[in-house]
């Protein structure tokens, strides 16, 4: 049985992976590995994840997926990557996250609608699943795969 988070390609395939704004949906280590997986040696993969505040405890369930950015590094050693650079790229995001809180507001019977969800209860089970969820913060990194 093949599982959602196996890619289905062959050793190696790409040059590049990109995993923009949906690792935070994915068992990293897992995901990190099926990235090098499908890489030549010496590809290359960008990414982006949001990171959880540092020394701040997350909920299991909730935002417990998101690790903090000193972390990211050992993440892609162990995945199999070299020449990794991560880089805090909170302070260039946080106007978004403003920009989306507002939009949700100015459509949210449309967005309730299309959902199904109340938009109180998706803001109050999201601000309680983490404390400090203001200082969620995001990052961008870039590794090349080791040697074969």
């Amino acid at each position: 049985m093949v599982d959602a988070m196996d890619l289905p390609f062959e050793d190696p395939s790409f040059d590049r992976v990109f995993a923009l704004e949906s690792v935070i949906h994915m068992e990293r280590p897992r995901a990190l590995r099926e990235m090098a997986r499908v890489l030549v040696p010496g590809g290359r993969v960008a990414l982006t994840d949001l990171t959880a505040p540092e020394g701040v405890f997350v909920d299991e369930g909730k935002l417990s997926s998101l690790v903090e950015l000193r972390h990211y590094p050992r993440l892609l050693a162990d995945a199999g990557f070299d020449g990794h650079r991560v880089r805090d790229i909170t302070p260039h995001t946080a106007r978004t996250l403003c920009l989306v809180a507002e939009n949700l507001g100015i459509h949210r019977e449309e967005f309730e609608r299309i959902h199904q969800v109340n938009l109180e209860d998706l803001v109050k089970s999201t601000a309680s699943s983490v404390v400090g969820a203001a200082d969620v913060g995001c990052l961008i990194a870039v590794a090349y795969t080791k040697a074969r």
